[in-house]
């Protein structure tokens, strides 16, 4: 998910969000999952031109080895890590945040919605945002700009 935040609840809104749907029997794992929607949200940012931007996630070894530029063990997830920090490398990023899932609920209602649908769910128009998503934007902007209001640089930051 790609949310722009601004200095307050007001200037702020969902970007881009990617929701697919858990596959029982399929080879896909929860961190491969994670992975891919971090690829398609840094993709989104980048075509879209969306910066400065603070990557948000509650994966720390994720938000670790993209910090660290340190790429998974496994063949297959490599190729999806060096995908992601390209795009990365071609944005702004102000920085690489690991948040508690307790302040990032907007992905666990993602998380959630993603496990009773049936059908993959991109972008923000094209998915009419279910309002269990929007109705905890409020509190994860508010928890982030209370930690990091006095660090942000100038204009709007978008997180993933």
């Amino acid at each position: 998910m790609v949310a722009q935040v601004g200095m307050s609840l007001v200037e702020s809104r969902i970007c881009w969000i990617d929701i697919a749907p858990d596959k029982t029997g399929t080879q896909t794992t929860k961190y491969r999952m994670e992975h891919l929607g971090l690829l398609h949200g840094l993709k989104a940012c980048y075509l879209h031109r969306w910066a400065p931007l603070y990557v948000v996630g509650s994966s720390t070894v994720i938000i670790r080895q993209q910090r660290m530029r340190t790429p998974p063990k496994k063949k297959t997830m490599k190729t999806i890590f060096w995908q992601g920090r390209r795009f990365s490398d071609g944005l702004a990023i102000a920085g690489w945040k690991c948040v508690p899932k307790t302040h990032n609920r907007m992905a666990t209602k993602a998380a959630e919605l993603a496990a009773t649908s049936s059908r993959r769910r991109r972008g923000v128009d094209s998915m009419r945002l279910n309002s269990l998503i929007r109705s905890q934007l409020g509190s994860d902007v508010r928890n982030w700009l209370d930690k990091h209001a006095e660090r942000k640089p100038q204009g709007l930051q978008t997180g993933t």
